[in-house]
C-alpha cells in the first residue's frame, strides 16, 4: 500500500505537473490545485493521462484548507506560490502570509498534522525562497531547479551582493531586496544533504513515433530560441557564419524559420514558409495537450544531426527534447550544475563554455570566445562517429532518466531519499 500524501501545486505548470504526476505513482496522492491565468479548470490540467490511478484533485482555496482537511497524511509536497513572501509569480494569487515568521509558524502546525514536508522551487533561479535556519530544520527536503554543485553554492551569495550585475538569474529579482539580503548570508552548503536537484522534464512525453537515421537528417545542426534574446540568436549566427560549404541549418526563432537547405519539398511545406502562422493551428492539432510545442521546434528535432539545446541560463526544456530525438546536444557548460540528471561534456552533450564567462551581460559575446564556440561546434559536425556515440550516450540517459515521470522522480528523489518506497 503506498503512503498518504498531500500536495499543493500549479498542476497548470509544464515542470510542475510532470513532477506530481511522477509522485502518484509512489503515494496515494491527493492534490490541491493552483490555478493561474491561463488554466482553471481541472480539465485543463497538464498531463493528466500520466497520473497514477486514484488521485484526488481539489482547487486550492487558501492554506487554512491544508489544516482543515479531515485526513491523515504521511508526506506534505507544496509549491512556492501560496507560500511566497516575496512576490507571485503569477500575479494573480493572493498574499496569504504578512510576514516570514507568520508563514514560519503556519509550516509548524502543517509539520505537527503531517510528519513529512518537501518544499518544490521551480524557476530558473539559483536564489532560495526559504533561508532561516528554523524553516530548514523543519522541512525534511527541498526539490529545486537549478542548483550550483557543492562546491559553487557559494556563488548564490555572490550574485545576491551584487545585484546590479546578475550573471546567473534574471535581473528583475535584483528589486527584490529583502530576498537579496537573505540569500547574501545563506549557507547552502549546509543543507545540500537535503536539496534534491531537479531536471527540467521533456516537453514532449510521448516518445517520437520513429527516429530519423543520422545519415537522412535534412539539417546538420538545428536550434530553436525566441528571436528577442540576443545572446542566444548570436550564438546561432556564430554557428551561421562558420559552416562549411555542404554543411546547412534549420533555426527556428519563434518568429520565423530560417535554412540554408534548399529541398523541393521544403518549398512546398507552409510549415517553413517564414511567418506562417498555420503553424501554430496545426500544432494546436498535433499537440494540443502540451504547452510548449509546435511543429517547426519538432520538424528542427526530428531532422538535425546536432541541435542548440541553449537554455535560458542553464538546463531547459531541449535538453530531454534534444536525446528523446536523438540528436546531438550542444550547450552551456554545466560543469558548476548539478542539473540532478548527469550531463557529462564529449559523453552525452558538447559544451560550448561557461555562459556567464562567454556572456558577462547574458547578451553580448565577448570576441575571444566566437571563434573558440565555432571550432567546437565544426568539431562534432565533421565527426560522424563522435555523433552517433553522443546520441545513442543521449538515449540512454533519456531512457534512465526520462522514459516515464515516475522514473524520474524514483532517480531524482526516491532513490535518494526514501529508498524503501522502491518494489
Amino acid at each position: 500500500m503506498k503512503p498518504k500524501a498531500l500536495a499543493v501545486a500549479n498542476l497548470f505548470e509544464g515542470r510542475i505537473g510532470y513532477l506530481v504526476a511522477g509522485l502518484s505513482h509512489f503515494f496515494d496522492l491527493d492534490v490541491l490545485y493552483i490555478t493561474n491565468h491561463q488554466f482553471s479548470k481541472e480539465s485543463e490540467i497538464f498531463y493528466p493521462w500520466l497520473y497514477d490511478a486514484g488521485v484526488n484533485f481539489t482547487k486550492f482555496v487558501s492554506p487554512e484548507q491544508i489544516l482543515e482537511l479531515n485526513k491523515t497524511y504521511e508526506f506534505f509536497f507544496f509549491d512556492a506560490e501560496p507560500f511566497n513572501v516575496y512576490r507571485s509569480s503569477n500575479g494573480q494569487t493572493p498574499k496569504y502570509f504578512e510576514s516570514k515568521t507568520h508563514m514560519l509558524d503556519f509550516f509548524g502546525k502543517i509539520k505537527k498534522k503531517i510528519p513529512k514536508f518537501y518544499y518544490i522551487e521551480m524557476g530558473e533561479i539559483f536564489f532560495f525562497s526559504f533561508t532561516s535556519p528554523e524553516f530548514w530544520d523543519l522541512v525534511d527536503g527541498v526539490i529545486k531547479h537549478h542548483v550550483f554543485k557543492k562546491e559553487f553554492a557559494h556563488l548564490v551569495r555572490r550574485e545576491a551582493q551584487n545585484p546590479q550585475n546578475f550573471l546567473f538569474s534574471h535581473k528583475d529579482f535584483s528589486n527584490e531586496a529583502e530576498l537579496m539580503k537573505d540569500n547574501s548570508i545563506f549557507e547552502a552548503e549546509n543543507y545540500y544533504h537535503k536539496i534534491f536537484p531537479l531536471p527540467f522534464p521533456p516537453s514532449i512525453v510521448d516518445a517520437p513515433n520513429s527516429i530519423v537515421p543520422l545519415k537522412k537528417r535534412l539539417y546538420d545542426i538545428a536550434g530553436n530560441f525566441h528571436i528577442v534574446h540576443k545572446l542566444r540568436c548570436g550564438i546561432a549566427q556564430i554557428v551561421k557564419d562558420s559552416l562549411k560549404p555542404g554543411q546547412y541549418y534549420g533555426m527556428d526563432y519563434g518568429a520565423f524559420w530560417e535554412s540554408n537547405k534548399k529541398v523541393f519539398k521544403n518549398l512546398l511545406n507552409p510549415l517553413l514558409v517564414e511567418k506562417m502562422k498555420i503553424t501554430r493551428l496545426l500544432s494546436k492539432f498535433k499537440y494540443g495537450k502540451y504547452h510548449y510545442p509546435k511543429l517547426l521546434y519538432v520538424h528542427s528535432l526530428k531532422q538535425s544531426k546536432s541541435f542548440l539545446g541553449l537554455g535560458l541560463y542553464y538546463s531547459s526544456y531541449r535538453t530531454a527534447d534534444v536525446w528523446s530525438y536523438g540528436s546531438v546536444l550542444i550547450s552551456w557548460s554545466h560543469d558548476k550544475i548539478d542539473y540532478g540528471v548527469p550531463l557529462i561534456d564529449g559523453y552525452n552533450y558538447i559544451s560550448i563554455g561557461e555562459r556567464e564567462e562567454i556572456s558577462p551581460n547574458n547578451k553580448d559575446i565577448l570576441p575571444q570566445y566566437k571563434e573558440k564556440i565555432a571550432s567546437i561546434v565544426q568539431g562534432i559536425l565533421q565527426n560522424p562517429a563522435k555523433q552517433q556515440e553522443l546520441i545513442n550516450n543521449g538515449l540512454k540517459t533519456y531512457q534512465e532518466y526520462y522514459s516515464s515521470p515516475k522514473q524520474m522522480v524514483k532517480k531524482i528523489f526516491i532513490e535518494k531519499a526514501l529508498p524503501g518506497l522502491i518494489k
